[in-house]
């Protein structure tokens, strides 16, 4: 019985581990799979007690996650065309291994598909999570970055080397771009970009979000996209679903 429970939390914990990083380093997952995983969990419970287990302290439910969202784009990084009749906001923390993965796997996709195609405009907001520990400065670097024009491209070697987020590998990858080292250096260290940074983690805590990478999928009127939420490394069909969708309107 031991080893049929140790099993089954087993499968339960790799579950929840499939989809994003959130502030409990762990993911962010659809409405289906935790039904799923909560059943699993109660199973186990079940055959704990009907075996004389230690009955487990009763916990508050967690907050649902929600489903859709209004948030504002306005001063924020964008890739496409600004006319485009779809928008795509994503709140991304670049030493998240799953921000990584869309941003190697998913995005290539999105892009050739839609973006380059003026069909989709992708913004980007910051939600570097408190457990990793280069995020918000990565975050800064990347600001630093479009100060000489290479925003996007600083974004996509950070998203490579999610692993090595120091100082000094971030003034190493903007000088591999060709960026002016001394000032991207100075730009990082004077924390300038610190308040827009928290206010795009504030943004994102008042739409409830908690995991990266977490997606608005929906049409901007003005600086306001209002949309569908995506969230994790989903695959490409999650979003060619919704934006098909809103083509079709």
């Amino acid at each position: 019985m031991q080893k049929i429970v140790t099993i089954g939390v087993v499968v339960a914990i790799g579950a929840l581990a499939a989809s994003g990083c959130n502030r409990r380093e762990s993911s962010v997952i659809g409405q289906g799979q935790a039904e799923e995983i909560l059943h699993e969990l109660q199973e186990i419970r079940r055959l704990l007690e009907g075996q004389g287990g230690a009955r487990p302290a009763p916990q508050a439910a967690p907050a649902p996650q929600p489903q859709s969202a209004e948030v504002s784009i306005a001063g924020a990084h964008s890739l496409g065309s600004v006319d485009a009749p779809v928008t795509v906001v994503e709140f991304t923390d670049y030493q998240c291994p799953f921000c990584s993965r869309f941003a190697t796997t998913t995005f290539a996709e999105l892009k050739a598909k839609y973006i380059d195609t003026g069909q989709v405009r992708l913004v980007s907001r910051d939600l570097p999570l408190p457990m990793h520990a280069n995020a918000e400065r990565a975050a800064y670097a990347a600001r630093c970055a479009d100060e000489q024009g290479q925003y996007w491209e600083m974004r996509e070697v950070m998203f490579g080397n999610i692993n090595a987020l120091g100082d000094a590998s971030l003034v190493d990858y903007a000088s591999g771009l060709g960026l002016d080292r001394a000032g991207f250096e100075a730009c990082l260290g004077s924390g300038k970009y610190r308040d827009v940074v928290q206010a795009d983690m504030a943004a994102a805590s008042a739409l409830g979000l908690t995991g990266t990478p977490s997606f608005i999928v929906g049409r901007a009127s003005g600086d306001t996209v209002e949309g569908n939420i995506i969230v994790g490394a989903q695959p490409f069909a999650a979003f060619d679903g919704q934006i098909q969708a809103l083509l079709n309107e």
